[in-house]
């Protein structure tokens, strides 16, 4: 197993939230080859498909209010857009073969 080091207190907080729901939900500890960030409806420790994971980051975006254009821009993308990757990143990066999702 290989451990790196969290310096950030709000991605330590978010591990240690899904550390705490995977040990909920499959009554353990997750083993070296348990995905941490995991399908929550699967009945063993597999990860989030692209479609699951799009799909929950979209609704958790709406809950919070961000904005439709930011939430299509994810769509486009598959990026969150910041102040420091909208011009650079995303005027190259856009998968252009992939449309937008409703």
């Amino acid at each position: 197993m290989v451990f790196v080091p969290i310096k950030d207190r709000c991605c330590l907080q978010a591990v240690e939230r899904q550390l705490s729901a995977f040990r909920e939900k499959f009554g353990r500890d997750p083993n070296d080859h348990d995905p941490i960030f995991f399908d929550p409806d699967a009945d063993d420790p597999v990860p989030l498909s692209d479609e699951k994971y799009e799909g929950m980051m979209i609704e958790a975006m709406a809950e919070v209010g961000i904005s439709q254009a930011m939430i299509f821009a994810f769509k486009r993308t598959g990026r969150i857009v910041t102040e420091r990757n909208n011009v650079a990143s995303l005027n190259t990066k856009i998968r252009r073969d992939r449309p937008a999702r409703n």
